[in-house]
């Protein structure tokens, strides 16, 4: 059934397609002659690979051809763009760590890959991985991100010293002080905006064509936007972006972790160019969890200082962003769109962030589902709550009292941010007319009598429509 012809007003036309399985997903693209790789991956978190032994996996059947840390050295496919590239605090640059699509000399995740074994099936290669024999020397591993800043804890790399890879700030720190210094009451909290790791419906899947006629690579792979994967692509292998041709259809759940090039696709190339034929990869729900850009990883503490009336007048944060192991191309959202919404929905006048990011031995950070922005928001809503909490203000309250006033609008916060007409007392009126807030209280009571527990929230949220 072709669903164009049968829908057409103005209801969903893809529906019908995907549910009685005619969907084209990145693992459905089949070329004649296609080969099919799996990945060798690290099973310790951080340790030097001392050899790599491929000679019984190179004969095993159907095998045609094993790669490695060498080979993604030699082709040149060893630095990763990142969005880090500003000057930090003091002009600090980032000090990001090569990466090879391949890992060479040392592993600093579980799951990274270490060789790519290819053949005529994906049985074939996923025996013959077995047979790929990694020597490592285990060196200690450092998954927490405050510890991995602590004096004395073990280095991912000599040339990140402190494993901190950048550190920068934003706003008025001496501004805040004073502030705080004459406020009335002052809350200080500590939240902790937990890593968490996508789990898209489809799982990532890669299939490279090597064309030599034009020297071009041609892709059907999972991804989100042809320009901005093919950019990061080209900069990770040095490959002209007009030689990077890529095709798809359906992707089976988006969300930010489809957006970036990822070090299989450029690993992938190495071997579709080496053998002369296409070269297809899908990944299982395991490396699935382990290789996908994770999201979060925040940490933040601080203080909200506010007058006698409940007002706010300013606001420091200090902020741990955990980028895991190697910085990626969604580093920069975690900071810039944080940044840019570090107010909230508040008028505060005085504000300063610090912004420090560590490397640890975790999968590596990127732009999923939000890139920043719900943690900040996250973390200013739970500050509201708590210091309505201690100064015993109702929190619908407290955020009126603070609000930016519809007058105020287009209003520009302290650290740059210029928001739009927005009516935030109005929005908040309604919904806590329609949700009841008033009659809360009596429904919490009918439920303790019928021994139940019922609670109620408040969260605002300023989107920024700058993504990163």
């Amino acid at each position: 059934m072709d669903t164009h012809d049968h829908y057409h007003d103005g209801r969903r036309v893809e529906d019908q397609r995907l549910i009685t399985g005619h969907g084209k997903y990145a693992a459905d693209w089949t070329v004649p002659g296609q080969l099919y790789g799996h990945f060798v991956r690290a099973d310790h978190a951080h340790a030097e690979v001392v050899s790599v032994h491929t000679q019984r996996a190179l004969t095993a059947p159907g095998v045609k051809g094993v790669y490695t840390g060498a080979d993604a050295v030699a082709a040149g496919y060893v630095r990763a763009a990142h969005g880090l590239g500003g000057a930090g605090k003091n002009g600090m640059k980032a000090r990001a760590l090569d990466r090879p699509v391949l890992a060479h000399g040392k592993v600093r995740f579980v799951g990274e890959a270490v060789a790519l074994v290819v053949a005529d099936s994906a049985g074939a290669a996923a025996d013959a991985a077995e047979l790929v024999e990694v020597e490592y020397r285990v060196l200690q591993a450092i998954v927490d991100p405050e510890q991995a800043l602590a004096p004395g804890a073990p280095l991912l790399d000599d040339a990140v010293p402190d494993n901190l890879v950048y550190e920068c700030e934003t706003g008025s720190e001496a501004a805040v002080a004073e502030a705080i210094k004459n406020a009335a009451h002052v809350t200080r909290l500590r939240v902790d905006c937990t890593r968490v790791t996508p789990s898209p419906m489809e799982p990532r899947a890669c299939l490279v064509a090597y064309d030599p006629a034009n020297e071009s690579y041609r892709f059907n792979v999972v991804m989100q936007g042809v320009t901005t994967q093919r950019k990061m692509l080209s900069s990770w292998t040095g490959v002209p972006e007009d030689k990077l041709i890529y095709e798809a259809y359906d992707v089976g759940g988006g969300f930010g972790q489809r957006t970036p090039a990822y070090p299989e696709y450029a690993a992938l190339m190495i071997a579709a160019k080496a053998l002369g034929k296409p070269v297809k990869w899908v990944s299982t729900r395991v490396e699935s969890f382990l290789t996908d850009n994770h999201g979060r990883g925040n940490i933040a503490d601080g203080e909200l200082a506010m007058d006698k009336d409940g007002r706010f007048v300013a606001f420091r944060l200090n902020w741990i962003a955990d980028m895991g192991a190697y910085l990626s191309p969604g580093s920069a959202g975690h900071i810039r769109n944080t940044t840019m919404c570090l107010t909230g929905v508040y008028h505060i006048p005085a504000l300063y962030a610090l912004f420090r990011v560590p490397l640890t031995n975790t999968t590596p950070m990127g732009s999923y589902r939000g890139a920043g922005r719900p943690d900040i928001a996250y973390v200013v809503e739970r500050f509201v709550d708590q210091a309505a909490l201690e100064i015993g203000m109702d929190r619908a309250d407290l955020r009126r009292r603070n609000f930016i006033p519809p007058q105020a609008f287009p209003y520009k916060t302290p650290t740059g941010s210029t928001y739009e007409n927005a009516d935030f007392p109005g929005v908040l009126s309604k919904a806590l007319a329609l949700a009841d807030y008033s009659g809360f209280a009596a429904r919490r009571a009918q439920s303790a009598k019928n021994g139940k527990l019922r609670g109620i929230g408040i969260s605002t949220v300023i989107e920024t429509l700058r993504r990163g």
